[in-house]
């Protein structure tokens, strides 16, 4: 609908939302979030945030960042999920409708104690959460990653997700289960979740950024 040039409010129904790129064939708009973490008193929560603002809304210093999360200290034994990590974006105030291919970047390093090959893989869950109850709606795997050395794992996901509408008072919700396998010795385990992709911990610079990219239904 056109804008009513003897106003500058748009018609009320007319809803402005910047799509960080357009799917024409699909019609859909992709925005793309960030995960971050935010030690807070009641404990850590873990958000996705516009890529957007991401930068301007999270810190690379050395206290009180939410940038890695250790996930098994010493991992041993047959494969087996280590931990998991819910990111939520923000409650929807209106409906929203997702559909399409969802992409997950889900970073994560490995650092081994004494020789051997271990072994290590990702399953990204893509839920609808209403502060009480999750719902799955899709997932996707990766294929099983070995290494025998200190590494980065820099793995994306495409989960494939039917129409899904979201209520007002929904949250969508990412969750990355971590599985790791070492029958040789052990091995450290670390989700990185850093919005400036800076080197940190156990991650090397533009190695440690977790993001999300999903499809909005548009008209067009």
């Amino acid at each position: 609908m056109p804008l009513n040039q003897s106003s500058i409010f748009p018609p009320s129904r007319e809803l402005n939302v910047n799509f960080n790129w357009v799917d024409v064939s699909s019609g859909t708009g992709y925005v793309l979030f960030d995960g971050y973490a935010s030690p807070l008193a009641a404990g850590t929560e873990y958000v996705l945030i516009p890529s957007t603002i991401a930068d301007d809304v999270t810190s690379v210093a050395t206290v009180g960042n939410g940038l890695t999360t250790s996930i098994d200290p010493a991992v041993s034994g047959v494969m087996a999920k280590r931990g998991e990590i819910d990111f939520d974006m923000s409650v929807f105030n209106i409906p929203q409708t997702v559909r399409g291919d969802v992409y997950v970047r889900a970073p994560s390093t490995g650092t081994i104690s004494g020789a051997g090959t271990r072994t290590v893989k990702l399953i990204v869950k893509f839920r609808k959460w209403d502060g009480v109850t999750e719902t799955d709606i899709a997932s996707g795997e990766t294929a099983n990653q070995n290494f025998s050395s200190h590494v980065t794992f820099g793995q994306t996901v495409k989960i494939v997700v039917p129409r899904t509408l979201f209520k007002k008072g929904e949250t969508l919700r990412i969750t990355v289960e971590y599985w790791g396998q070492d029958v040789v010795g052990t091995f450290a385990y670390t989700a990185g979740h850093n919005p400036r992709d800076t080197a940190g911990g156990s991650f090397n610079v533009n190695e440690s950024r977790l993001s999300a990219a999903i499809p909005f239904e548009v008209n067009i």
